[in-house]
């Protein structure tokens, strides 16, 4: 392990000007578009006797524009980092190692860029295993003996030593919890609640103590006329990429593993298995981490490189599954459950698509937080994937406020249709992760749904530049869905008869950090024909 330590050490030093550039331009907007978008989603009533079609208009010819300037420009401190993505094996060091190496390198880099929590740089970080190139031993999964505080430690002494042997450990120690105590003090703080407090509470598991998870702004969308928003509509935001981990899946990890905890049906000396899309595998594995608690996460090949960094980087064990059906033993979702029930004899599950504790989690805290911040919430508009969101915020909302319930669809889920006929259509293969579905999950309610947006791939990533270029908000894939359907709603939905305007909430379930790699990379977006 020295000698790993050496070589990764003596590469950063000498490789500093081979530094890869993490972010890339954004991609420009249409340049003083003032006018409403050109209808391409389609909204639709439920039931289906009622429905009517919004019909579909061409979508303009894009005008070329010049790229704008890096909105991140690169920061001195990380060029150590950036400079592993070029090492080559050597003496010592393997493959394996290297690219586990550059992956807790990505995640670092955008954790530092956008102020998330560190949690690494006093703990371990888990490997990353390709279902598709190696069995996984489930019975061998643990943490790694690689320490990667050593990794920081080398990183803050480039500038004041040449050889390993002049570090003083004081001086690093110094040095690292100088790191450490920036992340606690960050804007987005770790959770600080211990194990033994979330067991032995005994007031009601709903409360989020001290506004860690929640709680989270709503915003109101200002630039109406840019983006094509009625002046009698209001359009509000609920940012959840404001949680610790940068997504809403805080909300149900928190909640669903203080449940588990206090009922014991998880212990300490227990391994937690989760199938996730890649948000809730971050929230749980920050959780665990904090807990002591091994975790696997189980995910496909197709969930971001960021996101798979972070989930590694809060120490948890990643499994990445090629894409399959839903019915495939080879899915992620059924690979998860091959694992938790035949392989792993004392694990743990939260389940998220089917525990009905998913949804519970919305009805007591998003729902009552929408609730509370507006007079009247006309319209909620939400995606899907586990089901959870839509069905408890949309009940809680529809029981307390008379709410209108909009699903938001990416085109090829096959959710929508089954809102609108109750059956399963082939899944068309989308662009957008983290929203929409390729099965129907236990947690999805058809009867809470109202109506349904379905938005195409292009129309979502496009929203996710105009609200970056015109609001300042920095959004993922999931978000550009939420949005631009809630903006398609605006755009047909009457005045009030009171005259007051009408309140269209939507959520931005995570950020733009976790798809640098896709939706704000020109590279991706030429390769996707956007």
């Amino acid at each position: 392990m020295m000698v790993f330590r050496r070589a990764l050490l003596v590469a950063l030093v000498c490789a500093p000007s081979a530094a890869f550039r993490v972010v890339p331009k954004m991609v420009a907007s249409n340049q003083g578009r003032k006018e409403s978008r050109p209808l391409q989603a389609h909204i639709v009533d439920v039931p289906v006797q009622s429905r009517k079609s919004a019909g579909g208009l061409p979508h303009p010819q894009e005008q070329p524009q010049p790229q704008q300037p890096e909105a991140f420009p690169p920061s001195d401190a990380l060029d150590a980092w950036r400079s592993m993505e070029c090492l080559e094996p050597t003496d010592g060091v393997s493959k394996k190692d290297l690219e586990r190496m550059n992956l807790i390198a990505n995640g670092i880099e955008r954790a530092l860029r956008f102020n998330l929590p560190t949690p690494i740089c006093n703990g371990q970080s888990g490997h990353v295993y390709d279902m598709e190139k190696e069995d996984v031993d489930l019975s061998k999964l643990g943490y790694p003996s690689f320490d990667d505080a050593d990794a920081w430690k080398s990183m803050d002494s480039l500038e004041a030593v040449m050889d390993t042997s002049a570090i003083e450990v004081e001086d690093l120690s110094a040095r690292v919890n100088a790191v450490n105590a920036a992340a606690n003090t960050s804007k987005l703080p770790l959770m600080k609640q211990t194990a033994a407090e979330m067991a032995t509470r005994t007031e009601d598991a709903v409360a989020f103590r001290g506004g860690v998870v929640g709680q989270t702004t709503l915003h109101r969308i200002s630039a109406k006329e840019e983006l094509g928003i009625p002046d009698h509509v209001d359009v509000h935001v609920k940012l959840e990429y404001e949680n610790p981990t940068g997504s809403i899946k805080d909300r149900i990890a928190k909640y669903m593993l203080e449940q588990a905890l206090s009922t014991g049906a998880l212990t300490k000396d227990m391994t937690i298995v989760e199938a996730s899309s890649g948000n809730t595998g971050a929230s749980v594995a920050h959780i665990a981490k904090e807990l002591g608690v091994p975790c696997i996460i189980v995910t496909n090949k197709d969930t971001s490189a960021e996101k798979v960094g972070i989930i590694a980087s809060f120490g948890a064990e990643v499994v990445l599954c090629k894409s399959a059906p839903a019915d495939s033993p080879d899915h992620y979702q059924n690979t998860a459950t091959r694992m938790y029930e035949e392989r792993l004899p004392n694990a743990y599950t939260l389940d998220q698509y089917n525990n009905p504790l998913n949804s519970e989690t919305y009805y007591h805290t998003l729902g009552p937080e929408i609730a509370a911040e507006l007079e009247h919430v006309d319209y909620v508009v939400a995606g899907s994937s586990t089901g959870g969101t839509l069905a408890g915020t949309g009940r809680f909302l529809k029981e307390k406020c008379g709410t209108t319930v909009v699903l938001s669809d990416p085109v090829g889920s096959v959710l929508a249709e089954f809102v609108k006929t109750g059956e399963v259509v082939p899944y068309q293969k989308q662009a957008i992760e983290g929203v929409g579905k390729d099965s129907i999950p236990g947690n999805f309610d058809r009867s809470v749904v109202d109506q349904v947006v379905s938005i195409p791939d292009r129309e979502a990533v496009q929203y996710c530049h105009d609200v970056l270029k015109h609001e300042g908000l920095f959004v993922g894939g999931s978000s550009g869905v939420n949005i631009g359907s809630a903006i398609r709603l605006a755009q047909q939905v009457p005045p009030a008869a009171d005259g007051r305007k009408v309140n269209i909430v939507t959520i931005a379930p995570d950020a733009g950090f976790k798809y640098l790699s896709k939706y704000y990379s020109p590279q991706w977006l030429a390769e996707k024909g956007f």
